[in-house]
């Protein structure tokens, strides 16, 4: 067998930085200079939930800013001083997210807790649905033979479906309430992680291992 191809730059210990790097996620300090947290709407989200989560179990009290796409929510937090990102790990396009804004936003912290619990719903008197509205992440939920309708949120599947856009949609139970809605099925909650993305450009972040 040959030998692989070696990067130029790179060891045994992976690639070096061309500047000071550090583990991704370190800070030097704790979260008190974040004042707000950006991330999904309409309200009844799972995302809204896991911010407020986050500054209760740090004991502390913040802003939620709540937008159409979790792309919106990071440009969001990056032009807010002290700002930062909540996004689901399930989150198809989580990914391009991080990178797209690498320069500028830094993986700072994560947690696990139970989110909304999940439904299938449907408007009162519709019976059994046959278009279902969906975010991409819980599209599994959807039962065999309905058409889907892919949507930004779990909250704007439910705002659809009493919109009359959908019978049915896979919301959460806040967003099934607050819509009037009635259940179809229960999944109930789903143990979920968040991520906590945090700026560059404050105080309390590390250095940019890419921005000059």
């Amino acid at each position: 067998m040959g030998e692989l191809a070696k990067v130029p730059g790179e060891s045994r210990r992976g690639r070096r930085c061309s500047r000071t790097c550090r583990r991704p996620g370190s800070s030097p300090g704790a979260f008190g200079h974040v004042t707000s947290l950006h991330t999904l709407g309409p309200t009844g989200t799972n995302c809204e939930l896991a911010a407020r989560h986050w500054f209760d179990i740090r004991g502390r009290s913040g802003e939620i800013v709540l937008y159409p796409t979790i792309e919106d929510a990071a440009r969001g937090a990056l032009a807010t001083s002290g700002g930062g990102l909540v996004a689901p790990v399930a989150y198809p396009d989580l990914h391009t997210v991080m990178y797209s804004h690498v320069d500028r936003l830094y993986l700072a912290d994560s947690m696990v807790m139970a989110t909304h619990r999940m439904m299938l719903a449907r408007r009162p008197g519709i019976g059994m649905p046959a278009t279902v509205a969906s975010h991409p992440a819980p599209v599994a939920l959807v039962p065999d033979g309905m058409g889907v309708t892919l949507v930004a949120s779990n909250s704007q599947a439910a705002a659809d479906c009493a919109a009359g856009v959908v019978d049915a949609c896979i919301t959460t139970e806040a967003a099934m309430n607050l819509h009037r809605l009635e259940p179809v099925r229960d999944y109930g909650p789903v143990a979920m992680a968040f991520t906590i993305h945090l700026r560059y450009a404050d105080a309390a972040g590390p250095a940019s291992p890419v921005a000059g």
